[in-house]
């Protein structure tokens, strides 16, 4: 759903902290070197890219309602939509930690926790800087703001992880960016600014970020078609 900057950006700042309070917790109450808090860390890592992967295609590509409003940041990319901080704090805590303390003690719960936490603070920085940055090529995150372009404006389905695209090669649901796939691309129709500043009352004040949303849409647009013209000229070739 669509939030407020500050409701938006308070994951940035709430998670790490999370991160920090439950790895202090558990540096103290551990004496030993804790291989199984690492083994679980790393769980929770793995864990996670499964989770992102399967929420983001059997979640908020399928279940109609959650389909409906995760269409409002593929409409508009670069506006403040995202999962409310609440929301995910109680996922993290019913679906993550609670089980595995239960199952398997504190250390494993904690560090399995911590793993999720961090897989989930590296998808919320990643998914910012792929519609909110103007990333070079050639620059880290460049292949991943790629690899999100043509889930946003395939006309084929694919392309559901965010961090990896390990999954989506898996599960076969990876678009490449072949000539075959890429001539089939049909971009959804993206708002121009104009339209965009003469949406409803409640979105004038925000015109300015109404702007950057959509400069953000047409770098995410000149990527899909920079990879069709790329294509075409191999093929040419």
């Amino acid at each position: 759903m669509e939030q407020s900057k500050a409701g938006y950006y308070a994951d940035f700042v709430l998670f790490p902290l999370l991160i920090v309070g439950l790895g202090t917790c558990d540096v103290i109450s551990v004496r030993a070197f804790p291989y199984m808090w690492l083994c679980a860390l790393a769980l929770g890592l793995l864990t996670w890219t499964i989770v992102e992967y399967g929420v983001h295609r059997f979640v908020l590509h399928s279940v109609d309602a959650l389909a409906r409003l995760h269409e409002q940041h593929h409409a508009t990319p670069g506006a403040y939509v995202g999962t409310p901080t609440w929301v995910s704090l109680l996922c993290f805590a019913l679906g993550g930690f609670a089980p595995a303390l239960v199952l398997f003690g504190w250390e494993v719960a904690n560090g399995a926790t911590i793993g999720l936490l961090f897989g989930y603070l590296w998808y919320l920085l990643v998914h910012d800087a792929v519609h909110r940055r103007h990333l070079q090529r050639g620059s880290l995150l460049y292949p991943a703001k790629m690899h999100h372009a043509l889930h946003h404006h395939a006309k084929v389905a694919g392309n559901f992880g965010v961090t990896s695209s390990f999954w989506d090669r898996v599960c076969g649901t990876h678009i490449t960016p072949n000539i075959r796939r890429a001539v089939s691309f049909q971009p959804r129709r993206q708002q121009s600014v104009s339209e965009m500043d003469k949406e409803s009352p409640a979105h004038v004040s925000g015109g300015a970020s109404n702007r950057s949303a959509a400069r953000m849409q047409s770098s995410e647009l000149y990527i899909v078609q920079e990879i069709i013209r790329g294509n075409s000229a191999r093929a040419r070739g």
